[in-house]
C-alpha cells in the first residue's frame, strides 16, 4: 500500500493526492486504508510514504486508528459535520441542541471506551490540535458521501435526537443522541438498558 501511494504521488504530484481519488484510481476500498490492525489511517499511510514530514500530532496515531469506527456512517448531516469540523469555530459546532448532540455522537463514536469522557467541544478541540487528523476526517467524509442517504427523514417521535430513518448508527452514537451518554456521564453497564429500545428503533446496521 505504501509503495502504491508513493507511485501514485509521483504520477499525480504530491499536492494533488486526495483520499477519494486515490481509492478510485487504484480500485481500492476504504477498508484497505482503515484496518483493524497494523498501519491504519490516511495520515499514517501518507507518513509511511513520505508525503507528510514533521512532528507527529499529540493524538495523530490514535485518531488514525479510531476513524475506522466511522466507516458505517450514512447520515448526511453527520457526514457534513465531519467534513466541516476543520473549518468551523468551536462555538459554531454547538450552535444549537441538535448540533451539540451530533458532536457528542461523533466524539463518543471515535472515543470508543468508557474511559474517554468529555464534551463534544473538548473532543473537537483535541482534534483541531492535530491538524493532519482533522484534515483526514474531512477527506474521509468526502469518501463516505458516496453512501449517504439521498433524503434524510427524522425518526418520528425522536426528531430532537438527531437520528434519521434508515441511518446506520453504532451503540455509542444512539445512546449519545438520546441523552443516555452525556459530556459528564458515560455509564459502563448499558446493554440491558438499551437492547430492546435499539431493536425497536431499527437504526443499527
Amino acid at each position: 500500500m505504501t509503495a502504491e501511494l508513493q507511485a501514485y504521488a509521483n504520477l499525480m504530484g504530491r499536492q494533488n493526492v486526495k483520499l477519494a481519488n486515490f481509492l478510485h484510481d487504484q480500485a481500492l476500498n476504504i477498508e484497505d486504508v482503515y484496518r483493524s490492525n497494523g498501519l491504519s489511517g490516511w495520515t499514517a499511510l501518507k507518513r509511511a510514504a513520505g508525503l507528510i514530514v514533521g512532528d507527529v500530532g499529540p493524538e495523530e496515531e490514535y485518531f488514525g486508528r479510531r476513524f475506522s469506527a466511522l466507516m458505517h456512517t450514512n447520515d448526511p448531516a453527520q457526514i457534513a459535520l465531519m467534513a466541516n469540523l476543520s473549518a468551523a469555530a468551536l462555538d459554531e459546532l454547538e450552535s444549537n441542541d441538535r448540533a451539540e448532540l451530533r458532536l457528542q455522537m461523533l466524539a463518543y463514536q471515535v472515543d470508543g471506551t468508557t474511559a474517554r469522557v468529555g464534551s463534544g467541544r473538548a473532543f473537537a478541540k483535541r482534534l483541531k490540535d492535530n491538524l493532519n487528523s482533522v484534515g483526514e476526517l474531512r477527506e474521509l467524509a468526502q469518501v463516505l458521501e458516496g453512501n449517504a442517504l439521498p433524503g434524510a427523514v427524522p425518526v418520528p417521535g425522536l426528531e430532537w435526537a438527531s437520528l434519521c430513518l434508515h441511518g446506520h448508527y453504532r451503540l455509542n452514537e444512539i445512546l449519545s443522541a438520546v441523552g443516555f451518554l452525556t459530556a459528564t456521564s458515560r455509564p459502563f453497564s448499558i446493554q440491558g438498558y438499551c437492547a430492546s429500545r435499539i431493536a425497536k428503533l431499527n437504526l443499527c446496521s
